[in-house]
């Protein structure tokens, strides 16, 4: 997996946040003085293909809940990133997702960026 080092803020406690890294999830509920390893990102490789993280965000209302964009489509963790599962999208399997983000007047939508266009998913 490549990867720049990653932080993403938990907007339902603010003290705390994690730090993703190539392999490893961090979380500190204490805003940082002190940090926990949560869990290794590894995904299977596809058609040859390694996974590359391109962007994350954990969900708005709901800070066990966190996407990744990667190369391969989009990666869900429902335990804080301690597992992920692929979400299997109708997407090609060479379509990579760019970025993903949550719009702040429905955060039961978030769209996503790829060199295909620009595209609305719902949980």
């Amino acid at each position: 997996i490549k990867y720049d080092p990653r932080v993403l803020f938990d907007y339902t406690n603010e003290l705390r946040f994690l730090i993703m890294d190539s392999k490893s999830i961090y979380e500190t509920v204490d805003n940082g003085k002190t940090f926990v390893k949560k869990g290794e990102i590894e995904f299977e490789k596809r058609n040859g293909n390694s996974v590359i993280v391109q962007d994350a965000v954990i969900k708005p209302d709901n800070g066990s809940v966190t996407y990744l964009a990667t190369n391969l489509g989009i990666y869900k963790s429902v335990d804080s990133g301690m597992t992920w599962e692929n979400m299997k999208n109708n997407f090609k399997d060479d379509i990579g997702i760019k970025s993903i983000k949550y719009f702040k007047n429905d955060i039961k939508c978030f769209y996503m960026v790829t060199d295909y266009g620009i595209f609305k998913g719902k949980e």
